[in-house]
Parts: C-alpha cells; sequence; structure tokens
C-alpha cells in the first residue's frame, strides 16, 4: 500500500527532527512544526509523480493557526 498523498497532524517534531521521523524515500514532504509548544505540528507526503509546491503564506505565521 502506497498511498498517493499522507496527511498527518500531531507530528510533535521540531524542525530539525523532521527529516530524521519523516524522510520518505519518493514523497516530497511540506510540514508546519509548532515553535512554541512541545506538541502539535502537521505535514504532508505527496508522491513525487505528483505535480507540487509549495507557496508561502506568510499571514499565517501571525495567527495561531496551523496550516500548509
Amino acid at each position: 500500500f502506497a498511498p498517493d498523498i499522507l496527511c498527518l497532524n500531531e507530528i510533535r517534531c521540531k524542525d530539525h527532527e523532521i527529516n530524521i521521523y519523516l524522510n520518505i524515500s519518493n514523497y516530497n514532504l511540506f510540514f508546519k512544526t509548532r515553535d512554541n509548544s512541545s506538541g502539535g505540528g502537521v505535514a504532508i507526503l505527496i508522491k513525487e509523480t505528483i505535480k507540487c509546491t509549495e507557496v508561502q503564506f506568510d499571514a499565517v505565521r501571525t495567527h495561531s493557526l496551523e496550516a500548509i
């Protein structure tokens, strides 16, 4: 079983740990960690065969909203 897209919540990783735990071959990784807490965070893994692009949306960072 190899899903095209994986959506994860409560990943509980810091930025420097993300590639240790979510380095999955053949997938592109997009994530948002929670800087001021030990919990939370979201990630999306998308198969490399699917065209995708990360879009920066800085307004999200000014609110208590986790979004990718």
